[in-house]
């Protein structure tokens, strides 16, 4: 079976790549990149994004392909002769793109319509998310009754890696990590609370260290200047990045969006997480069974229908500077603590974080499974 994949720039769709299900063979057209790209090309694409926005057409690409099945990443809608699915979606403005503006494109009636009828057309054959989360976004953005059927959530996978032999007693070290190019996401992903909620937990057990692996905001430097904290802000390759994985005994992010590949990553490594009941976050995490989930922000990034609030993500990071998170980090601070005081509870954790990606949900072999059978109703196999 040959399968048209446009894939996203996650490393979600590498993964993909590099552990087809059996049977699939992926044509993959090369990624553009802007050294390669024209100045014709660059014409091309700001006419584009500019009539898309001006007729209010949701975001679309024509794709001529010899392939049986078209697969195209986000909400990204081929213009083919081929069926087609589109995946993985994590809410309505993967449709719109994320240029200025698309938080009103995103809720505007005239762009659900033409969306609607895009996925209820006899081409499309199935829609990915990759958490009943995003389901639940388009049920509350879109009439879904023509094309609920098609719906379906497929887990982000991982390549399993063996657990390490950790010492379960002595110390145990904590495990953040941010982003190396957008200092903004520390405060996104939490790192302010962690900081602050392992600062407050050392003091009572010693015997406890925080590597973070990330951009450090310049205002929280001086925080970070502590004996027991250890942070890396310069790139790291995968296997040094593996290596922070097995030294470490949990990973925690608490991630105030929905998360995606690094807390999966982590579990393949046999690490527990702690996290924040927020998004997708509560489908990895299963309270006290595989990490520890805390309560929602009390400044939320999504609202009721869970589009995003911001129109950009500087946006929200600023707001969580203007606002004081102390609940959030006395949560974060008792979760830490029951991770550092009983080892063989946290180790119980970390075996079952690492059996869902062994053979659970997060597995190759299960996500395959059900690619597969979904590529064999699209064409009827």
């Amino acid at each position: 079976m040959k399968v048209y994949l446009r894939r996203g720039r996650h490393n979600l769709y590498t993964y993909i790549v590099d552990y087809p299900p059996k049977g699939v063979e992926y044509i993959v057209p090369p990624k553009p990149t802007i050294s390669k790209s024209s100045r014709f090309d660059s014409l091309k694409r700001f006419a584009y994004l500019h009539a898309h926005t001006l007729f209010k057409e949701p975001l679309k690409i024509p794709i001529t392909t010899d392939a049986e099945l078209v697969h195209s990443a986000g909400g990204m809608i081929p213009v083919t002769n081929k069926p087609w699915i589109l995946g993985y979606v994590e809410h309505i403005g993967d449709f719109v793109g994320f240029t200025k503006g698309w938080l009103a494109r995103a809720r505007d009636p005239v762009y659900h319509r033409k969306i609607e009828k895009a996925l209820s057309g006899e081409q499309c054959k199935g829609i990915i998310t990759y958490a009943d989360a995003g389901k639940r976004t388009l049920e509350r953005t879109l009439d879904i009754s023509r094309f609920e059927e098609k719906l379906s959530t497929i887990n982000i996978a991982v390549p399993l890696n063996a657990p390490a032999k950790r010492q379960e007693t002595g110390m145990t070290r904590f495990f953040f990590m941010g982003s190396m190019n957008f200092p903004h996401n520390f405060e996104i992903k939490g790192g302010r609370e962690v900081i602050h909620a392992f600062k407050r937990m050392h003091e009572t057990n010693p015997d406890t260290e925080l590597i973070i692996r990330s951009a450090i905001p310049d205002y929280l430097k001086k925080e970070v200047e502590h004996d027991a904290i250890r942070v890396i802000s310069a790139p790291l390759s995968w296997s040094k990045l593996s290596e922070l994985f097995m030294q470490t005994h949990v990973f925690v992010q608490p991630n105030y969006l929905s998360a995606a590949t690094a807390p999966i990553e982590a579990m393949s490594f046999g690490l527990p997480l702690i996290t924040a009941r927020v998004g997708s976050n509560p489908e990895i995490v299963a309270h006290k069974k595989n990490g520890l989930l805390f309560d929602a922000p009390t400044l939320p990034y999504y609202d009721d229908d869970l589009i995003p609030r911001y129109e950009h993500m500087l946006d929200y990071a600023a707001d969580i500077r203007n606002h004081s998170f102390d609940e959030e980090t006395a949560q974060i601070e008792a979760c830490m603590i029951l991770m550092a005081e009983r080892p063989q509870k946290r180790k119980a954790m970390a075996q079952d974080a690492h059996a869902s990606v062994e053979h659970g949900k997060f597995s190759i072999g299960v996500r395959n499974k059900t690619l597969k059978a979904l590529y064999n109703a699209a064409l009827d196999v």
